[in-house]
């Protein structure tokens, strides 16, 4: 993918490089957030199942074993 419109081949590499360099550092960033929100839905279903896991233990508690 040779551009004919610049002469000069450095700059040409230096164009290509810093657009290869913004994408790495976008996807980068994009990451770290979808990482993170990740984290929270995990946190909140953690948090929801073990609410609902220790209300049925107390259910069986009281309703079971006794």
């Amino acid at each position: 993918m040779r551009s004919t419109v610049l002469q000069d081949g450095n700059l040409e590499k230096d164009i290509i490089g810093n657009i290869k360099k913004a994408s790495q550092t976008f996807s980068h960033v994009q990451n770290k957030i979808w990482k993170a929100k990740l984290k929270q839905k995990l946190k909140y279903i953690e948090a929801v199942s073990w609410e609902s896991y220790c209300t049925v233990l107390q259910c069986w508690d009281i309703g079971g074993r006794g």
